[in-house]
């Protein structure tokens, strides 16, 4: 089997590193690769969950290095940690007589691509999404900053020898593989990209694996009753979740059933919160905030009884996969959103069309009512949500693609 670097310049001791990068790399360390990480890591979550991964990584022929996460000044030391990781990548490559470099994102990739052109050494884009689109489409490069629309035509050239020089290509989504594959003057796509969406590991995201003593005993410690209908937000707020809108909604909701709570199982703040709860007449008492280990994510996802995620409908998210979408519906959770991010569409139809907003205004927002009125409504959709899960998010199905993918390189 082949020698594999990895590259992220995720850590793999944050929540997204445990959810979207170990699972993955230990089942295919179990299908026989040799595996080399090299991250870069939050010095404080590493020193909270480095010794978690190690012990996880242990038990497989993995190794990892690491650099600290710095990102000041701006713009110039994301430069440094590019240079700082290739050139640990560049004496992995030689020590170990790497096969092929699996770069996750852009940043990787541009290390992935050095290497390839000095020594050979083929490697893999996993895409992640359209980068740079995304920093401008979300205010993170203003196009309108003379030195972020360089920025964003530097990365989007650096983009197209990613494209055409990488030996495979993966794309989150369907939508992002017809975009790319449209572009033939770059090259012909057609056997080079695969499509492996923000899986999720079935057997962590397991409700069988929580009774229902265990589910009220949790609602009981969060002062939610049997009768409260609670909508669960998992995950970071960050540029592309409309929170605004979520809030909006709420209110809404909340006008036609009182015992409506509002779960953010997230690190936000209720101070923060709260003045955007004051200004929608959203009693204080309805909204629930914690934040939690990976390890402890399915738990609290037994506290939902329906899962929530607005996200901007832009072009960049046509090739993104919302993480969150695949572990709540894995717990059997109806998942109300908005259209046109990614394959959420054609997802979530497959279970039930009323769960999508087709625009963020009370007339969508009374169609979903029906969702979290009817409890054995709720309940008839569960069965379909993890069927859903299996079919779409299975990180077994991830695992397997890349398995075939490193086959067809190194063979």
């Amino acid at each position: 089997m082949a020698r594999i670097l990895y590259i992220t310049f995720d850590g793999i001791t944050d929540p997204l590193g445990r959810s979207q990068i170990l699972p993955y790399l230990t089942g295919l360390s179990r299908k026989g690769h040799s595996i080399h990480i090299l991250s870069q890591e939050k010095e404080g979550q590493h020193e909270r969950e480095g010794a978690a991964v190690l012990e996880k990584l242990k038990n497989h022929s993995i190794a990892w290095d690491h650099i600290e996460y710095k990102n000041k000044p701006p713009l110039i030391q994301p430069l440094i940690q590019r240079h700082t990781i290739k050139k640990k990548a560049v004496k992995i490559v030689a020590a170990k007589a790497i096969d092929l470099i699996h770069c996750r994102s852009y940043m990787a990739g541009w290390v992935g691509l050095q290497i390839k052109k000095k020594s050979g050494t083929p490697f893999v884009f996993d895409m992640r999404g359209f980068w740079a689109d995304e920093r401008k489409e979300g205010g993170l490069w203003p196009y309108n900053n003379p030195i972020y629309r360089i920025i964003y035509h530097s990365v989007k050239r650096l983009e197209r020898k990613l494209l055409f020089h990488a030996n495979h290509i993966v794309s989150l989504t369907h939508k992002g593989k017809e975009i790319i594959a449209g572009w033939n003057h770059i090259r012909d796509f057609s056997d080079f990209i695969s499509v492996i969406p923000c899986c999720a590991d079935l057997e962590h995201f397991n409700p069988l694996r929580y009774s229902t003593n265990d589910r009220a005993a949790l609602r009981t410690s969060y002062s939610l009753t049997n009768e409260d209908v609670v909508i669960g937000y998992l995950g970071s707020i960050g540029t592309w979740y409309m929170l605004d809108e979520m809030l909006d909604a709420f209110a809404f909701w909340h006008k036609h059933i009182p015992n409506l709570k509002l779960f953010f199982l997230s690190k936000i703040s209720l101070d923060e919160l709260s003045p955007k709860l004051l200004s929608r007449c959203i009693p204080n008492d309805s909204v629930r905030v914690y934040s939690t280990s990976y390890d402890r994510v399915p738990e609290h996802l037994t506290l939902f009884d329906v899962g929530l995620f607005f996200i901007l409908p832009v072009f960049s998210k046509s090739a993104s996969s919302p993480v969150k979408q695949g572990e709540m519906l894995a717990m059997g959770l109806p998942v109300l959103c908005n259209r046109g991010v990614g394959d959420t569409d054609q997802v979530i139809e497959e279970i039930d069309e009323s769960l999508l907003v087709d625009d963020c205004n009370e007339v969508y927002y009374e169609k979903v009512l029906r969702v979290l009125k009817d409890k054995k409504y709720r309940e008839s959709l569960v069965p379909m949500c993890k069927a859903t899960a299996n079919r779409w998010f299975d990180v077994n199905h991830g695992i397997e693609t890349y398995h075939s993918i490193y086959t067809k390189i190194t063979r």
